[in-house]
């Protein structure tokens, strides 16, 4: 089956047509993502189509996965009216704000969702919406490292310095775009990095990430190791359908890890990598072989043991640079600070 953006949007419509055949709560759908952006929305052959359903009120998982073909499935967000009750409000909302400016509508009869993106479109650019966007993610990522300094060492500590991580990235991306997709969190972060005039600030994010202290055979073990730990996981019934570990997504992940690692930059890699490593065993038993496995290697780059005191002092003092490029962008665009 050839999967192309065209394809996957019949798939959706398909999709939308049954369920608003089966139920009548579905207020409008739209979509969002890479489908809906002037690139190639496959990283390694692999990908997804994200789409939000709009209920009137709460209704099923708050996420679902759906089998398209063996590399790409549909990842369903179900959202209700109120998400969406304030559409001024939600320009200054990181995540939500950014799906919304740049939506395709695939079903929206009551012109409920144009009625939102109008109202947020407005201003959304506007300097001080652009800066509080961002500065939403940089204060979340110090509210993380502030946690972390009396957080007991663990798989649980370990993914609060990953978000940590990823807020300070995505405070910086926000200066220029939306925020930075999982898989391709350390590709798109690279380019904004060097869209702003901070280069450098790409070799520091994956320097705490642990790149400093592996290399190409590391990162091909990992990656081996990742495999049974995702897989074990993407059973467990308790897994928080937001970390996205679903069987079908083995591939989704693979594929990605494939391209990324015969790129220029393999440690592009090491972001998706990760994070969905930790997320898998934290949900493993302690004595498993793949959770020792991630031990091993979350303290060979400071997730854990000795090394985790340098990494939290080296989170801080990015964060620290990250908050005097936010105000330095802010004053330059005439915000007052």
């Amino acid at each position: 089956m050839r999967i192309d953006a065209n394809t996957l949007i019949r798939v959706a419509e398909d999709l939308i047509d049954r369920r608003t055949r089966e139920t009548s709560t579905t207020l409008a759908v739209y979509l969002h993502g890479s489908v809906n952006e002037p690139v190639d929305h496959l990283l390694g052959e692999s990908g997804d189509l994200d789409l939000v359903f709009v209920h009137e009120y709460e209704v099923g998982a708050p996420r679902e996965f759906i089998r398209v073909t063996d590399d790409v499935t549909i990842d369903l967000t179900n959202h209700t009216r109120v998400d969406y009750r304030t559409p001024r409000a939600l320009r200054t909302n990181p995540w939500l704000g950014a799906a919304v400016y740049g939506f395709r509508i695939l079903y929206d009869p009551r012109h409920f969702l144009d009625f939102v993106q109008a109202g947020l479109r407005d201003q959304f650019h506007r300097p001080s919406n652009v800066l509080a966007r961002a500065q939403a993610f940089a204060g979340e990522a110090r509210q993380r490292w502030l946690g972390l300094l009396t957080a007991r060492e663990g798989d649980a500590a370990a993914l609060e310095y990953l978000a940590s991580v990823a807020g300070a990235a995505n405070a910086v991306a926000s200066l220029g775009g939306d925020p930075l997709p999982e898989r391709r969190l350390l590709t798109r972060f690279y380019d904004r990095a060097e869209a702003l005039g901070q280069p450098d600030l790409y070799p520091g994010l994956v320097a705490m990430l642990g790149a400093d202290e592996m290399d190409a055979d590391d990162l091909q073990g990992w990656i081996t190791a990742w495999e049974p730990a995702f897989t074990a996981a993407a059973g467990v019934e308790m897994a928080p359908a937001e970390w996205g570990l679903h069987p079908d997504r083995l591939s989704y992940y693979h594929g990605a890890f494939a391209e990324q690692t015969a790129s220029a930059r393999p440690t592009d890699a090491l972001w998706p990598l990760l994070l969905t490593w930790s997320r898998a065993v934290s949900l493993l038993p302690a004595s498993s072989e793949a959770r020792s496995v991630w031990d091993t290697a979350a303290r060979q780059i400071g997730l854990l043991g000795s090394a985790r005191v340098m990494r939290m002092e080296a989170l801080d003092a990015y964060l620290d640079q990250v908050e005097i490029l936010l105000d330095s962008w802010g004053r330059a665009q005439g915000v007052d600070i």
